[in-house]
């Protein structure tokens, strides 16, 4: 999709939402204009077929199957929003339209809800904080509640869940483990928030033998060992040469051919994009399977993202671009095994560049690190990144154009084949 068949004038940033076991159940989509605010698609484009031809840039020319994969959509919608026709062009059984506090409770909003939902269309309510008299109208027409835990106390945190008996009850701006975990005890079904990828060092954490031994396959790799000598690790467990070819065969290269060895996987791929597919299988969970890892989505959209922006920024330095890729998927490598990055690294032996990137977010790849990081949270003042912008010679619509390639690729990932 090249830059002329778009007009991306918003950014799009994809915000996980996870189940009770920790596994991706939706997406959050949240957009931006270009200096920070918050855009909501509606009239605020002054006309309807404004509003709309945003919604055909992100949903229908990339396809909405592409930006949320197998997963639903929670899509804000104020007052304008929900009186428009756009709701009636969204796909009923993917989108839930998340109504926003600000949306005064009046009759016609009432009606226009119920009418919705006879047409299947499931709601939300957005960033809960008490006051459930305000909403007496609007809760049977409710399906979750989205409840803002950041400094609520115990005690109302545990009133909503009598509130709300029979809703399903999401926890948002979820900051750690403990608060999830707390959350999920009290009845919450659903958690929003970074919570997942923050690091938690535990001394003296035992790593499982697969991801030992896939850690040891990347040092061999990375030394340029022998393909004999990675097999022989491979071979010691069984289930990681399956997992490594199903992930390889669902996004790689399943179009032309499918990857059925190692030493196949070596020969198409070569070693660099190999290391890649390791890193991704390193993520792998066998709780929630490969593609409902909210670690191994996250980690993926970072890696591609920076390997589409490297490819843009400089189209014939191919050694760079894998460098970005795998640069993105190790940025979360201490939050999935709980041990400092650094130590991790040192083990590695990575490239210098990854390494400074990874660890003091220095070069071009630490200034791509930054840019995904930030992209990803849908921050307030997309402005900071200007200057990033400028020293890499980006502009806004590469990188929205590049989170949307990435999107496609990411949510292919260990899916049949």
């Amino acid at each position: 999709m090249s830059n002329e068949q778009q007009d991306l004038s918003v950014m799009l940033a994809r915000q996980p939402i996870l189940d009770g076991q920790g596994a991706l159940a939706a997406f959050e989509l949240l957009f931006r204009h270009p200096d920070g605010r918050p855009f909501i698609p509606s009239t605020e484009l002054t006309n309807f077929d404004a509003t709309a031809r945003v919604l055909v840039n992100l949903f229908a020319e990339l396809g909405l199957q592409e930006v949320l994969g197998q997963y639903q959509g929670f899509l804000n919608a104020d007052a304008r929003f929900l009186l428009s026709d756009i709701p009636e062009l969204l796909p009923a059984d993917k989108i839930t339209l998340e109504i926003l506090e600000t949306v005064e409770i009046t009759p016609d909003i009432l009606d226009r809800i119920k009418a919705l939902k006879e047409r299947g269309i499931r709601f939300a309510l957005d960033d809960y904080t008490g006051a459930a008299e305000r909403y007496k109208e609007l809760i049977p027409l409710i399906d979750i509640v989205k409840v803002e835990v950041l400094n609520m106390p115990q005690k109302q945190l545990f009133a909503t869940t009598r509130e709300f008996a029979g809703k399903k009850l999401l926890a948002e701006k979820v900051e750690d483990k403990a608060m999830a975990e707390n959350c999920k005890l009290l009845g919450y079904q659903f958690f929003q928030g970074y919570f997942f990828a923050k690091p938690e060092i535990v001394p003296g954490k035992r790593t499982s033998p697969a991801k030992l031994a896939l850690l040891n396959i990347l040092r061999l790799a990375m030394a340029d060992s022998d393909t004999k000598s990675m097999e022989a690790e491979f071979k010691r467990h069984g289930d990681l040469t399956y997992n490594l070819l199903r992930l390889v065969n669902s996004a790689a290269y399943s179009s032309i051919q499918k990857i059925s060895s190692i030493q196949h996987a070596v020969t198409i791929l070569g070693r660099r994009q190999l290391i890649s597919w390791l890193q991704l299988l390193i993520y792998a969970d066998e709780r929630t399977g490969v593609n409902a890892n909210p670690l191994l989505q996250t980690a993926a959209m970072r890696g591609k993202t920076m390997e589409l922006l490297a490819q843009r920024r400089y189209p014939a330095d191919k050694a760079l671009q894998e460098i970005a890729l795998m640069t993105g998927l190790f940025s979360l490598i201490d939050t999935l095994l709980g041990m400092p990055k650094a130590e991790l690294l040192k083990q590695l032996r990575l490239d210098e560049r990854i390494e400074n990137a990874l660890l003091h977010y220095q070069g071009d790849l630490g200034l791509l690190l930054r840019l995904v990081e930030h992209l990803e949270t849908g921050g307030d003042n997309l402005t900071l990144l200007q200057p990033d912008l400028e020293a890499l010679q980006l502009s806004i619509t590469d990188v929205t154009t590049a989170q949307l390639d990435a999107l496609r690729w990411a949510n292919h990932l260990g899916g049949k084949n």
